[in-house]
């Protein structure tokens, strides 16, 4: 019909955002196009010690932990009884459901989960020793981002299967659980006993930070994702399945057949060359496209807002909350307002 979609994407650095039309920022790449020939090394330092205090560490936090609005007993026990008492809404996805089966779902639920987190922490590893390997950050599921930008490697094991089967022979792949899936119930058993079971990998506790796995690995190899472009400011080669606005980097592999794999894997490996300079040109060409947003606090504080309208039916208590709501962040609405009417 014409009409423009435009996306508010996180980039993967701390407070950063991106107003576009498509899912992988290419206005980024392009500006980077334009100017790594004649671009002359940036006043700014992009190392280590940069990636890490921008990194997007306090966003997943805030995604694990959920809302920190605290609800007293009498609240809880208001929102449960008038739940209970009142019937579903008549939408899709409530078809079938009753109170009792939901009840049931719940407390089945919790033990499987506590079951999932156990075998997680007794079969996955939380110290990095020093032998050669490549790392492999699992990506959350189910994700969409994943669904829509690599729907061809949605199938993890098997694609780990395959990725340790064609590195080098004096490698181990170390794969590690991504935190966020704490908050998706962890994934079943049987999927980290696949994962466990497959030769040359070792399984990574979703604890061990990106900051101890980087230094001591030979190169990251993802679907796509933030810990791959982490990886580039540590010096490391990165190999990537699916389309990002930083596979421009020369210092970045992109797959595009199981047929070259192993040939791809080692080439990225032995030929890697870290370019500061192109780096820098690349980092100028994000600054220019992306703006300085709380984004994450911002959806934290609507979470809040969300569960005070659960839990109370004094309009003015919301309001009240929505204004202040607005007002703390009324320069950022602005900001985003204004980028995206110059993008119509």
């Amino acid at each position: 019909m014409g009409i423009k979609i435009l996306i508010p994407i996180p980039l993967y650095l701390s407070n950063k955002v991106i107003i576009t039309d498509n899912l992988v920022s290419r206005e980024i790449s392009d500006e980077f196009k334009k100017l790594k020939t004649d671009f002359k090394n940036s006043s700014k330092t992009y190392d280590i010690e940069f990636i890490k205090n921008n990194d997007r560490s306090k966003a997943v936090s805030m995604l694990i932990q959920g809302t920190n609005f605290k609800k007293n007993l009498s609240q809880r026990i208001s929102h449960y009884t008038k739940r209970l008492s009142t019937g579903s809404e008549p939408l899709y996805q409530n078809i079938g459901k009753t109170k009792l089966k939901m009840i049931k779902y719940r407390l089945q639920n919790s033990f499987e989960v506590k079951k999932r987190k156990q075998f997680l922490d007794v079969n996955s590893i939380k110290s990095i020793g020093n032998e050669k390997f490549l790392y492999f950050p699992l990506a959350s599921e189910p994700e969409a981002r994943i669904m829509v930008t690599s729907p061809f490697y949605t199938n993890q094991i098997a694609l780990i299967e395959n990725i340790a089967k064609s590195i080098p022979i004096d490698y181990t792949l170390y794969v590690k659980e991504h935190p966020v899936q704490e908050v998706k119930f962890w994934r079943p058993v049987t999927d980290y006993k696949k994962l466990i079971n497959i030769p040359n990998v070792k399984f990574v506790h979703p604890s061990v930070s990106n900051h101890e796995l980087l230094p001591k690995c030979q190169g990251v190899i993802a679907i796509s994702g933030g810990t791959s472009f982490e990886a580039i400011f540590y010096k490391k080669p990165v190999i990537l399945f699916a389309d990002e606005y930083y596979d421009v980097l020369s210092m970045v592999t992109r797959i595009k057949t199981f047929k070259t794999l192993s040939n791809d894997i080692t080439d990225a490996l032995s030929n890697f060359k870290f370019d500061n300079n192109e780096l820098d040109a690349f980092m100028q060409a994000s600054d220019n496209h992306s703006l300085s947003v709380p984004y994450h606090q911002i959806r934290d504080d609507a979470e809040i807002l969300s569960s005070i309208q659960n839990y109370t039916d004094n309009f003015n208590v919301i309001a009240k909350e929505f204004d202040k709501f607005y007002e703390a962040y009324a320069n950022y609405f602005e900001l985003m307002a204004q980028t995206i009417r110059s993008k119509l």
